[in-house]
């Protein structure tokens, strides 16, 4: 038989009563899918992609320029310039406080690598560079929360030969950066240590400060004034950081400058205080107080015309620059722990008996209200008694018939106390015009001392 005899040759399916060809019917086995389920899936697919196509749209169209930005930061980074802070001088110019030029280096915790492996490789290098324990700046590596974006600081006593050796091995470094910063310098610290309650020092931000300073452009590596003018001017003395922007790679490792925004620098201040006269006072209350067997004390040289200060002094005090940089806690707690507490300003933060300058004002009020005339006479016959109380004339004796003039000059202290709250028959301001005429001038209101 040839080959093309078997043309008509079929498929044949052997049923059990008869054998039926195939080639004009359809072979059904049946349906995959029931009509109902077919619809379903056929939703289910439709629905699927309008959720895919949905998402696209929504990272593309309305959130497109969020991803993009979020793309640019991390193609782009900025490390900060950081100002310098503003020269402090007396009235003749001298420099009270200004800056020493150093490095710092920074991290922070969410440009670290991800591998936990290479962020202890990191650490390793790091802590070794800068003579450090890596023990001490693993746990800054695994901060959490809105605490891994912050700027930490490792250490702001970078020395050159260190700084050098960082820089050499920085670009292997992902997620830190070498700083040029300046430490705080008080060039008469030592040498006049009561100018530290005046001046006062700067010191690295708290946890709540961090809190209040952030909105501010303050990082958590920066320092801000804690006391005295550094601290009453610590914005015009601050400044503002500048930026340099650089392009990194997925490693964080800077390929290209891309720009470039300066720092602003803080002002410089010119004070009231005058140094020979602050120093001199100094000396003068030392002298005084070892006389009078006392270690406590303040003295305040001012122009009553002005208001202005030429000497603040409290005593004790202490060298402001043992601060700078930070201090350690030896150091500070030998303060803490001294009973006589140089840390405290008592030229203005203490609260005392105001003694014979209060005189000058009873006077004027008594001569005000016509409690008193320039002539009005009383005689000091070395002090008051009331009830079982003696209150005493400074002089022994007393002073004999004194008038206004006679009482200033000799500070009577009989003549006050009788003309202010009145004696044996003499009527005196009373303590109602005595607040009054003390509020008017001045006395119990805020002194306008900007520290």
């Amino acid at each position: 038989m040839r080959r093309d005899d078997h043309a008509d040759v079929h498929h044949e399916v052997l049923f059990e009563d008869a054998i039926t060809p195939l080639k004009h019917r359809s072979l059904f086995l049946g349906r995959a899918l029931s009509g109902r389920r077919f619809w379903i899936a056929r939703a289910f697919v439709v629905f699927v992609l309008l959720v895919l196509i949905g998402r696209a749209g929504w990272m593309q169209v309305i959130r497109g320029a969020d991803f993009q930005r979020q793309a640019e930061n991390n193609r782009l980074r900025e490390t900060p310039l950081l100002p310098r802070r503003g020269i402090i001088r007396d009235r003749q110019g001298r420099v009270l406080a200004d800056n020493i030029p150093g490095f710092q280096v920074t991290m922070t915790p969410s440009d670290l690598p991800r591998d936990p492996v290479e962020i202890e490789s990191d650490m390793s290098l790091a802590a070794r560079t800068l003579g450090l324990s890596v023990n001490d700046l693993l746990p800054m590596a695994h901060a959490s929360g809105s605490s891994r974006g912050e700027t930490l600081l490792i250490s702001d006593k970078v020395s050159y030969r260190q700084a050098m050796d960082f820089a050499v091995a920085w670009p292997n470094l992902q997620g830190f950066s070498l700083e040029v910063a300046a430490r705080r310098r008080y060039p008469w610290g030592k040498e006049i240590q009561s100018l530290s309650h005046v001046i006062g020092y700067v010191g690295k931000l708290s946890a709540d400060e961090y809190k209040d300073a952030r909105a501010n452009g303050y990082r958590r590596a920066d320092e801000i004034g804690k006391s005295g003018v550094e601290s009453g001017h610590e914005k015009e003395l601050r400044g503002a950081l500048g930026a340099r922007t650089s392009e990194v790679d997925a490693h964080g490792r800077v390929k290209a400058l891309v720009g470039e925004r300066a720092a602003v620098d803080g002002s410089d201040l010119s004070l009231a205080l005058d140094l020979d006269l602050q120093r001199a006072t100094e000396q003068a209350l030392r002298k005084g107080l070892e006389r009078a067997k006392a270690n406590r004390g303040s003295a305040i040289a001012l122009d009553p015309r002005t208001g202005e200060v030429y000497a603040a002094v409290s005593w004790p005090a202490y060298d402001n620059n043992i601060f700078s940089g930070g201090v350690s806690s030896t150091a500070y707690n030998a303060l803490l722990k001294d009973e006589r507490n140089p840390l405290f300003p008592r030229s203005w933060a203490g609260t005392y008996p105001s003694g014979s300058t209060v005189k000058i004002v009873i006077a004027a009020a008594a001569l005000a209200e016509k409690v008193i005339t320039a002539n009005t006479t009383i005689l000091s016959v070395g002090g008051i008694h009331i009830g079982a109380s003696f209150f005493p004339d400074w002089k022994a004796g007393g002073h004999g018939p004194t008038n206004v003039r006679s009482a200033i000059a000799w500070s009577v202290n009989t003549f006050f106390y009788t003309i202010g709250g009145g004696y044996e028959g003499f009527v005196g301001l009373g303590v109602d015009r005595l607040a009054e005429w003390m509020r008017k001038f001045g006395l119990g209101s805020k002194s306008g001392l900007d520290l």
